[in-house]
């Protein structure tokens, strides 16, 4: 089996939560993941925010946003209005990371 085989399994502790602005777009989604390397792999869990940012510019005008960037310009910001539902579901996110994090970290002291 290849490194990469190795670092895509899924495991049981895996968590993904969608969240949805309160606008509806599809273009304002934010995924919260927590993913568990598993008993096999050495790394901590990683807590992942992935955020939408569709940037439909050419390359050029892309590279020039770069450059103008480096000496100085603002960059854009697209914005998700969090859904009071979205809350717990946020929560519950984070308290399984701290979950998977404290039980790793006993493992490796465990080890000791």
């Amino acid at each position: 089996m290849s490194k990469i085989e190795d670092i895509s399994v899924k495991h049981d502790n895996d968590l993904k939560v969608f969240l949805s602005c309160e606008c509806q777009s599809p273009e304002h989604t934010v995924i919260i993941q927590v993913y568990d390397w598993g008993d096999s792999m050495p790394y901590r869990p990683d807590f992942f925010i992935e955020i939408q940012a569709t940037n439909y510019k050419p390359f050029h005008k892309r590279i020039w946003a770069a450059i103008k960037y480096i000496f100085g310009a603002e960059l854009t910001w697209n914005d998700v209005i969090v859904q009071k539902e979205d809350i717990p579901k946020i929560q519950a996110a984070i308290d399984h990371y701290n979950k998977l994090l404290k039980n790793k970290d006993k493992k490796v002291v465990d080890k000791l």
